[in-house]
């Protein structure tokens, strides 16, 4: 099921982010990392319904969102 996710995501990035998405790259099957045309790269990760993250690294900084995460 993830898998299906992920490539649809995909797909949906290289439609209507075609602007600011340079690249798609699916890892492990429940990772998909988009390159950015300010060289920045987001990965989301998304291997069930209820947990997701993502993950947005520019130069120094990185961003992070993640419903999975043990407290």
């Amino acid at each position: 099921m993830s898998l299906k996710i992920i490539k649809r995501l995909a797909e949906i990035a290289k439609e209507e982010f075609k602007d600011i998405v340079t690249d798609t790259e699916i890892l492990h099957a429940v990772r998909l990392r988009l390159e950015l045309v300010d060289g920045s790269t987001v990965d989301i990760l998304y291997p069930m319904r209820e947990k997701y993250s993502f993950h947005w690294r520019q130069e120094d900084r990185v961003f992070r969102i993640n419903t999975g995460a043990k407290k």
